[in-house]
């Protein structure tokens, strides 16, 4: 499902409207290899680490001058009613893939850079 402009320009109000705190995550993914998507119950994340065993800590597609992953990539938190909008289970397209998929306004006035959830 590829929505038109038109439809995603009238859910901006829809998507700026998520909780602004205390949101309930929807979906969890692990991602131990490029291309593969597990959806599980839990995961375990550190803030060294990011999620563990996922293909960031061994094969990350962005990387730091060391080689190593980088921290901007270690986890990602993609906002439910974005998802809901753009994917539609069992469709053609394959699901994103993001770690956390949670109903909260991820705006960066919500969230700015450092912040801790």
């Amino acid at each position: 499902m590829t929505p038109n402009r038109a439809k995603l320009d009238a859910a901006i109000p829809y998507i700026l409207a998520a909780p602004q705190n205390s949101a309930t995550i929807q979906q969890l993914c692990f991602r131990p290899e490029f291309g593969e998507r597990t959806f599980v119950d839990e995961l375990l994340v550190t803030t060294g680490g990011g999620v563990q065993g996922c293909r960031w800590s061994h094969t990350p597609w962005l990387k730091k001058k060391d080689g190593s992953g980088d921290p901007r990539i270690q986890v990602s938190i993609l906002q439910k009613r974005v998802l809901d909008l753009v994917y539609e289970p069992g469709g053609v397209d394959v699901h994103p893939g993001d770690t956390f998929t949670v109903d909260m306004n991820l705006s960066h006035e919500n969230l700015p850079i450092g912040t801790i959830l």
